[in-house]
């Protein structure tokens, strides 16, 4: 690591640290809007040294991270075409079968419910096919995420799910073990099976518990399993099963289990700003509607904690800075933040995308597009707040090609502010420095 050094001034002067270890992409989740996510770190990729071997994702981070660990074989230019080519490959008719088919039957389930008490509905939508899709090596290849983690291109593929019930949050993990010697000869790594006891500690503050195992489409299913939308999975943990929602419900970017699964520089990517910010789709004199407030609690549970824990970090590695003779350099972790700068840019990208899908007679887009017509009905009352909730489900090619646009893009204003590789570790501290002191407050 580089060293850390003052000047007569007191004032911190320092060459950007690299990180001293392995690197960690942390995916927060974002449903349909997870394909910004995926051409962000895709574009980056042939400019981080060292490249990443720790990937962690919640809901469409969890499949991003399976995407960068099946590519991981690849050389970073390649493995950012495929990724942005397999996310091309996503449809809603591989995510989830026709509104108009499992929105009456869920109504009928609860409907009889409440009439004659039998079992109520698990979710609004029916989310076989992703189940199927997620098994298709076309889009996640799961031979090939072994082989490389087997290889060491892959350190750790994590996956953040919540247990019902229990609330709490559990981490599923695979990594391959070390080789071992038994009678001169070498082992090759064995990996544990799904559901076994991690002997990593549990985050008692937090209620987060790690599961070490053989990753499949299911842990990545239930991963997604977004509330109420999207039914919960049952999986394995230990000798019982248990059901899982998305891990967005308490943990949508998992920073903290990225460093205690061991790396010693982050890659946080999301599809919300870095900062706590107002948005032009909640504003005016009149009354928030019921989409409305939807929309402030998923922005709070998809952006709160994360925007915390970022800030602690970066608190962390200023004390670190700060510290004379480079005292505790070891605890400093490199950061970068990839992410729009404003809480409306992909929910724009959704509008955008919707009024064209539904361009032209009303009648006639209405028949043709069914399902979105309903759906964006169902979320919408401000012209801006409903594509917002619905860019989460909107998996339609216009706006994932859009959305990949938008991350691309986004992802290049970063790169073109901090072309050297070894800058790009600095980014985000000085950013936050040039800003406050814009501002006349100290750098968090």
């Amino acid at each position: 690591m580089d060293a850390i050094h003052e000047n007569t001034s007191n004032k911190i002067h320092t060459r950007p640290l690299a990180p001293s270890g392995p690197v960690a992409v942390v995916l927060a989740g974002a449903g349909a809007r997870g394909a910004y996510e995926a051409a962000y770190i895709a574009t980056m990729l042939p400019h981080l040294q060292p490249r990443p071997t720790i990937f962690v994702g919640t809901s469409a981070g969890a499949i991003n991270a399976a995407l960068l660990a099946s590519v991981a074989d690849a050389t970073p230019e390649k493995a950012r075409d495929e990724i942005i080519m397999r996310w091309g490959m996503i449809t809603k008719k591989r995510v989830m079968e026709p509104l108009w088919r499992s929105l009456p039957r869920a109504i009928f389930q609860y409907a009889s419910a409440v009439a004659l008490g039998t079992n109520s509905p698990d979710s609004l939508l029916d989310t076989t096919p992703l189940a199927h899709s997620l098994k298709d090596r076309e889009l996640v290849d799961w031979d090939r995420i072994r082989n490389n983690i087997a290889s060491a291109k892959v350190d750790t593929l994590a996956v953040v799910a919540t247990e019902a019930g229990s609330g709490r949050t559990r981490v599923f993990y695979e990594r391959a073990s070390k080789l071992t010697k038994i009678d001169g000869s070498a082992r090759a790594p064995q990996v544990a099976l799904a559901g076994s006891t991690s002997k990593m500690q549990s985050d008692a503050d937090q209620a987060i518990d790690y599961v070490c195992g053989q990753l499949e489409a299911e842990h990545v299913r239930a991963s997604a399993a977004i509330p109420v939308f999207f039914p919960p999975v049952s999986l394995p943990i230990g000798s019982r099963e248990a059901f899982f929602l998305d891990g967005g419900v308490r943990l949508n970017a998992p920073l903290k289990p990225a460093i205690a699964l061991g790396a010693k520089g982050l890659i946080v990517i999301s599809t919300d700003p870095r900062r706590h910010g107002a948005s032009d789709a909640i504003a005016g004199s009149k009354s928030p509607s019921m989409q409305d407030q939807v929309l402030e609690i998923m922005r709070g549970v998809s952006a709160d904690r994360m925007i915390e824990d970022v800030r602690v970090l970066l608190n962390r590695n200023r004390a670190v800075l700060e510290a004379r003779d480079g005292v505790g350099a070891d605890r400093y972790i490199p950061l970068i933040f990839g992410g729009p700068q404003d809480q409306d840019r992909v929910g724009s990208v959704a509008a955008r995308a919707v009024r064209e899908i539904l361009r032209g007679p009303d009648l006639v887009q209405v028949l043709k597009n069914l399902d979105l017509w309903a759906m964006d009905r169902l979320t919408s009352v401000s012209s801006a707040s409903g594509p917002d909730i619905l860019s989460y489900l909107l998996f339609e090619p216009e706006f994932i090609s859009e959305a990949l646009k938008a991350g691309t893009q986004d992802a290049e204003a970063l790169l073109n502010d901090y072309p050297d590789p070894a800058d790009l570790w600095d980014s985000l501290r000085s950013r936050e420095i040039r800003r406050d002191s814009m501002t006349g407050r100290k750098a968090a």
